[in-house]
């Protein structure tokens, strides 16, 4: 068995008397194989058409068969009988289905090769179909795209595309709403920009008005404190010359008031003690009984009396007792 000669047996602990006995039930099974193998070299070159399926098929389910009931059930009998063999039946295994499954899927691969067109077919479509709607904006991609009849998905499509075109154009007047919008709020900013600049120059230019007003008004104010502060130095000036002129006159008023005083001070004391001098006298003559005397006297004080007789209010004391002293003289003779 050429096909075992590339295992080596002892690589799993196996003598080849072991590995003889191990392999004896797989000679059949490769026999036949052997047949299939042959079938296989001519079918595989067949041409793909319909009329070749069933015999890709045929062969496919043998080689098929020939691995699952042959060489399948060839490793699981073994295996159960052999521990150590066991490794060395699954490498056999795998190696010997390998060849099975590379013909299987050639066979396999021949007999759905119309199935695979057609899904190649569907599944084109459907990525065709699926671009498109996604170009104009589905989002929500129908199942079974690639299977969907022309005219269901003519009239998904024409709707997908009613749709993308009244959204493009709400699109397009919200575009043009905007920019309008964007447009007049740039205009009333702008003008609120110039009136701001309007606004700014007038105020700057009432400020300066204000200012330069505010400077004539100091200015002015400050003339009429130093027009008025010089008038205060000059009045207060000319009201201490006043004042010293005031007080030097009533200086002098009382230096002359004080000075009449004193003399009429003077007058009257010497006036009083004449009086009082000449009610001695004459009460000295009347109690010497002298009458002519007595009347000589008090002619002397009439004259006295017509001399001090004046309104002075200083006066006016003195000639009373002058007086009281003529009616004391006049009563005395009287009573006499």
């Amino acid at each position: 068995m050429k096909n075992e000669l590339t295992l080596k047996a002892n690589e799993f602990g196996l003598d080849e008397k072991q590995a003889e006995t191990i392999t004896n039930g797989l000679r059949q099974i490769l026999k036949e194989r052997e047949v299939l193998e042959a079938q296989y070299s001519e079918v595989i070159k067949s041409e793909i058409c319909e009329e070749n399926i069933p015999m890709f098929k045929e062969l496919r389910l043998k080689i098929r068969d020939n691995r699952t009931k042959g060489i399948n059930n060839w490793h699981k009998t073994n295996k159960e009988f052999y521990l150590r063999g066991g490794q060395f039946v699954d490498a056999i295994k795998r190696k010997e289905s390998e060849v099975n499954e590379r013909m299987e899927d050639n066979l396999l691969s021949n007999e759905t090769h119309f199935e695979k067109l057609e899904a190649e077919r569907i599944d084109k479509l459907r990525t065709e179909r699926t671009n498109a709607l996604l170009s104009f904006g589905v989002e929500n991609i129908p199942s079974g795209l690639g299977e969907m009849q022309n005219d269901v998905y003519e009239s998904f499509l024409s709707s997908a595309k009613q749709k993308h075109t009244e959204k493009l154009e709400a699109e397009k007047n919200a575009e043009q709403d905007r920019i309008a919008k964007e447009k007049a709020e740039a205009a009333e900013r702008e003008a609120q920009r110039l009136e701001n600049i309007r606004l700014k120059a007038e105020a700057e230019k009432r400020e300066a008005e204000i200012q330069a007003e505010n400077k004539k008004r100091e200015a002015s104010e400050k003339k009429r404190q130093e027009s008025e502060a010089r008038e205060r130095k000059e009045r207060e000036a000319k009201e201490a010359d006043e004042r010293a002129e005031n007080e030097a006159k009533l200086k002098a008023e009382r230096e002359a008031k004080a000075k009449l005083e004193a003399e009429l001070q003077a007058k009257k004391e010497v006036e009083l003690k004449a009086a009082k001098e000449a009610d001695e006298v004459i009460q000295r003559e009347l109690s010497k009984g002298d009458s002519e005397k007595v009347k000589d006297l008090i002619n002397d004080l009439n004259s006295l009396k017509s001399k001090y007789a004046f309104d002075s209010d200083k006066n006016k004391k003195m000639y009373s007792e002058i007086q009281a002293l003529l009616d004391k003289v006049v009563n005395h003779i009287i009573i006499k």
